[in-house]
């Protein structure tokens, strides 16, 4: 099955929808072109990144419960990666909380009709805000600003894509069964490896 079928096939059946005007391969065939001609040509390895990226954010403004599913199955395999300037990150599921951060903003912003008072008035959900608002507080006193930045962050969007998303797409037993064995397989294997 080609990628562009696989995308209408997952745009037919998402719940969440955006209309977006890519139906076929051509374009995302046209863009790994591209990027692997550019990488070659530029000699930069991380070019080749490019599709992915861009699938990962059309997947993500059409059916974002896939995305969260995968950040799930893709935290036992996930590896810590420091940037020269010692800043480091967990790839691959931290660029994917970025991501789910961002469309979880999205999709609160759009249904915000639909949320209910009783979630955000639950004491666990006041608990993290007072946990946010404080990691705040302590974020603008710090004395190394980038680092501090840097993990009020990495808070803000465990807080988003765990808790929050959890939420709102893990609503059936059926659902929290598929998470849990999409976390267990890569766990087996990682363990196994």
């Amino acid at each position: 099955m080609s990628i562009g079928a696989l995308i209408d096939a997952n745009r037919k059946r998402a719940k969440s929808r955006l209309n977006l005007p890519l139906s076929t391969n051509n374009l995302y065939i046209v863009l790994i072109v591209t990027s692997i001609l550019s990488a070659f040509a530029l000699n930069q390895p991380l070019l080749l990144g490019i599709p992915v990226v861009a699938l990962l954010v059309y997947v993500a403004l059409v059916d974002f419960k896939s995305l969260f599913y995968c950040l799930f199955a893709l935290i036992p395999l996930s590896f810590e990666y420091n940037f020269p300037n010692g800043l480091g990150t967990d790839l691959p599921d931290e660029p994917l909380m970025w991501l789910l951060t961002g469309v979880a903003g999205v999709y609160l912003l759009a249904n915000l009709k639909n949320l209910s008072a009783r979630f955000f008035l639950h004491p666990i959900t006041l608990l993290l805000f007072l946990h946010l608002i404080w990691f705040f507080i302590s974020t603008v006193q710090a004395q190394s600003i980038v680092f501090s930045l840097k993990f009020f962050a990495a808070k803000i969007w465990y807080v988003v894509c765990f808790y929050f998303l959890g939420y709102f797409i893990l609503r059936t037993p059926a659902q929290r069964k598929r998470l849990f064995w999409l976390v267990l397989i890569p766990l087996l294997i990682t363990v196994i490896i």
